[in-house]
């Protein structure tokens, strides 16, 4: 998602981005047909990292949510209880990849949504969350 976002954000103000060693690539020449044929174009997510409500709908804790909690783990004590709730923007976000002519999406499954023991009984809203897409 960031290299998405970075290249969204470069495309919007003109800017060339920015190659490993600091030094400005330029991209104007870059497009589909630089790409040998078949090549998928397309962006990725993490569901902790972009779901957020992580108390919504009956999710129970991850490995992560504890994670988190540990003094001096992540940096400013950052969890990922709001991100950048792709929990209820999620058409917006399949909108944008659809605007900007993605060809794959890949992202992953909170289990955690849809087993919130970690076992056994199943959270039937998380499940309805991951068909609407």
């Amino acid at each position: 998602m960031f290299l998405f976002l970075l290249l969204l954000c470069a495309s919007r103000s003109g800017e060339s981005l920015p190659s490993g060693d600091g030094v400005p690539m330029d991209t104007s020449d870059l497009n589909r047909e630089s790409f040998p044929e078949g090549f998928l174009f397309g962006t990725a997510t993490s569901a902790y990292q972009v779901e957020g409500e992580t108390h919504q709908d009956g999710r129970g804790p991850s490995i992560w949510d504890a994670f988190v909690k540990i003094p001096g783990k992540i940096a400013n004590n950052a969890t990922a209880e709001l991100t950048v709730d792709q929990y209820h923007r999620y058409k917006e976000d399949v909108d944008l990849m659809q605007n900007l002519n993605f060809d794959a999406y890949r992202f992953s499954i909170s289990w955690s949504r849809i087993f919130p023991e970690g076992t056994g009984k199943i959270n039937w809203n998380g499940v309805a969350y991951y068909n609407r897409y």
